[in-house]
């Protein structure tokens, strides 16, 4: 149902779908429009392969995406979830999270994140604080 009032309220066919290897220089141009240098185009070649996906299109575009991590018995960690600025408000972030929960309905999600209100929007819970540190730190 949710893709049905999404699709109403955007005009367009959004579809769900993994990724692929030419979706690399898309993915990539949403981390930059973001300002996520960390992000460059060798990273996001690199958690192609080590991650999993869940693209959102309208059309041949990619408009969103979510990318996640699990041990497939326990836990998904979502790592970002990114959706393109004109998309945002539409219900694509809540469609990626659900997809990952379809794919996976047998396991707990785990997010680090500083946008609260969104995933206490989707019944996250606050479970503590979070902790980060570099080697070089």
């Amino acid at each position: 149902m949710l893709f049905n009032v999404l699709s109403r309220i955007l005009g367009g066919a959004l579809i769900t779908r993994n990724i692929t290897k030419s979706d690399i220089d898309s993915i990539y141009e949403l981390y930059s429009l973001e300002g996520w240098k960390g992000f460059t185009k060798e990273v996001v070649e690199k958690l192609f392969h080590s991650s999993y996906w869940v693209i959102v299109e309208d059309g041949d575009k990619i408009v969103g995406f979510g990318r996640y991590l699990t041990d497939h018995t326990l836990t998904m960690y979502l790592c970002e979830i990114l959706v393109s600025k004109p998309y945002r408000g539409n219900g694509i972030g809540k469609m990626i999270i659900n997809e990952m929960f379809q794919r996976h309905s047998h396991l707990r999600m785990d997010v680090l994140s500083d946008a609260d209100s969104f995933y206490e929007g989707l019944r996250f819970r606050h479970l503590g604080k979070a902790y980060r540190r570099y080697r070089s730190e």
